[in-house]
């Protein structure tokens, strides 16, 4: 047998000599439930590109506490000490797993994968919130200023930047969102409205809305999409996509009823996530927004999950959405996987120094599947399958197999002690069809 540094000797999966296909199919999700530490409450914020997820959850104290959750396990992120507020909320996580949140007494705090780091203030109270940071660990967020006024900032390095305000005479701004460009979006008081904003290298410009009110900026991606909420003509918040210039109403699930939407994420595919009032009534539910229609999660779910979808938070540039909604009674955090039918299992027994096996099911029979592999999470283009990315930086990819009748392939290589302690990241792909299966985060005990 090869040992596990032999497993995968062809070249990176991006020079593989995929056969071009275009995939489409109907977007459907498997409900995956977050879990929670205690009082089986939790609620999904973030998402980052290898699936770790970001939010809070009730512990044994019955303290609010951030988590970051990877591969169904979920880590209590500390919370400030020195505060008498004891608890902490999770709102962005990056590719390091690094989280950005609030904590204390309302004060902005960046988590390292150590340490809870405290960002401190702008001259002002200790006050404030960090809601989202880039793979840099450039975070955003508000803090007190020595006006008086919550200000919008940008730390970085230890450093705390004023972002300013965009009206005349001062007031508040807040930052929502930053990409890995280092645009940043928000809401700050104008001369008029509170209106959303977008600061690039120093200047902070007023995005408007859809008419004479309020508008806020959740989410801006990588391609420069933002979208947010916004008065509209109706006087009730939309769901709103600035882009290229103009500014769209993506309406709600209410159409033509009336209703209120936000939304809230949305990745460079154009997929824009939030919440809606559904159909004829104002209970909340989660929206898909893609190809110009606004479509209820809780439509594209197995209807016998035992969830109703209430508020969708995030999405990946895999399709990955999280967010929270009622399960069996109980608030809780959920994260959607895009059913490709492709599955991988976690490596068997799953011990070092011994011959492992991992098991993708869900193939076409007689159809070539490759596993790839790799020790760092990233995004690595599948050639000939449009926006189709492994979650793996660099990957090394075992020679292909045929899947069985039951459209099954098992990897099997022995594994070296020297694994130990070491965490893998695997990802099958079935070229013909542009499947990709779900990404396997293992670290070997």
């Amino acid at each position: 047998m090869r040992t596990i540094s032999r497993i995968f000797l062809l070249p990176g999966l991006a020079v593989l000599l995929f056969a071009p296909y275009v995939f489409a199919q109907e977007h459907q999700y498997d409900v995956i439930d977050l879990g929670a530490i205690a009082y089986d409450v939790s609620r999904g914020h973030d998402i980052n590109e290898i699936g770790q997820v970001t939010g809070d959850t009730l512990n044994t104290d019955g303290n609010w506490r951030a988590f970051v959750w990877t591969s169904g396990s979920m880590f209590e992120v500390p919370a400030l000490t020195g505060y008498a507020g004891d608890y902490g909320y999770g709102y962005g996580i990056n590719i390091h797993g690094h989280v950005a949140g609030e904590s204390g007494y309302t004060n902005p705090f960046l988590w390292d994968g150590t340490n809870t780091i405290d960002l401190g203030n702008l001259g002002g109270m200790n006050s404030g919130a960090a809601h989202a940071l880039n793979d840099s660990t450039q975070v955003v967020g508000y803090a007190n200023h020595s006006s008086g006024y919550d200000h919008a900032f940008m730390w970085e390095n230890g450093v705390m930047n004023d972002l300013g305000v965009l009206s005349s005479w001062g007031g508040r701004s807040e930052a929502r969102d930053i990409n890995n460009a280092g645009q940043v979006v928000g809401v700050s008081a104008s001369n008029t409205d509170p209106h959303a904003f977008l600061w690039e290298s120093g200047i902070m410009t007023d995005l408007g809305g859809l008419g004479p009110g309020y508008s806020i900026a959740y989410a801006i991606s990588e391609g420069g999409f933002i979208v947010g909420s916004s008065t509209s003509s109706s006087y009730r918040s939309h769901a709103t996509l600035w882009t290229g210039g103009a500014v769209i109403d993506l309406g709600t699930l209410n159409d033509p009823d009336p209703g209120a939407s936000e939304a809230r994420d949305v990745n460079d595919a154009g997929q824009i996530v939030g919440w809606s009032h559904a159909h004829n009534t104002f209970n909340r539910h989660a929206f898909l927004f893609e190809a110009g229609i606004m479509r209820d999660l809780n439509d594209l779910i197995d209807p016998n999950s035992g969830w109703e979808l209430q508020e969708a938070y995030g999405i990946n540039e895999q399709g990955q959405i999280v967010g929270y909604g009622d399960y069996q009674g109980h608030l809780r955090g959920f994260l959607l996987e895009p059913t490709t039918g492709l599955a991988t299992s976690n490596p068997v027994p799953g011990v070092a120094g011994e011959v492992n096996t991992v098991t993708v099911s869900g193939a076409t029979p007689g159809e070539r599947v490759y596993l790839a592999y790799g020790r760092q999470a990233g995004s690595t283009p599948v050639p000939g399958c449009g926006g189709l990315s492994v979650r793996i930086d660099s990957p090394q990819v075992a020679p292909p197999k045929i899947a069985d009748s039951g459209g099954q392939v098992k990897f099997s290589n022995k594994v070296p002690s020297g694994a130990t302690g070491k965490t893998f990241y695997i990802q099958a792909v079935e070229p013909s069809s542009c499947s990709m299966s779900n990404l396997v985060v293992y670290t070997f005990p």
